[in-house]
């Protein structure tokens, strides 16, 4: 059964190396959504149960690593799911769902669905909500 994130948690997104800006922060193509695609594939960071953000993306690299090539040049940019939809709604009038696609996927996946793959926009401002200290690494040597 699908059901929404809470919204005091967490999303964190893959960048690739091509989608991350010179300053660290993600670029707004890191959040478009694929023409095939109804919603943009996101982890949930809490879903791990970990005390801090940090402590949980230990789990969202190492889920996410097992069905994709995580490269050392990539980053994960982590969202507040409260604030993003506070944005969206505020300055688009659109509301935002996160939702845990857990049972469809893998554990942790997730999607951030109320947009479309036309919607410049609304990539843009989720991308502008990520500062360089939201920015996650992909690979950890400690890891």
């Amino acid at each position: 059964m699908v059901k929404d994130i809470d919204g005091r948690d967490h999303v964190a997104r893959h960048c690739s190396s091509t989608n991350i800006n010179k300053d660290g922060t993600p670029q707004h193509g890191a959040f478009l959504i694929k023409k095939e695609e109804q919603f943009l594939s996101v982890s949930w960071v809490e879903y791990f149960g970990e005390s801090s953000v940090d402590k949980n993306m230990i789990g969202v690299r190492e889920i996410v690593g097992k069905h994709r090539k995580l490269k050392k040049s990539g980053r994960f940019a982590v969202i507040s799911v409260e604030m993003a939809r506070r944005i969206i709604m505020n300055k688009y009038n659109k509301t935002l769902a996160f939702r845990d696609l857990q049972e469809l996927h893998f554990p942790s996946h997730s999607g951030i669905y109320g947009y479309g793959s036309q919607d410049m926009r609304v990539a843009h401002t989720l991308a502008e909500m990520v500062g360089k200290d939201d920015m996650h690494p992909t690979v950890c040597d400690d890891v």
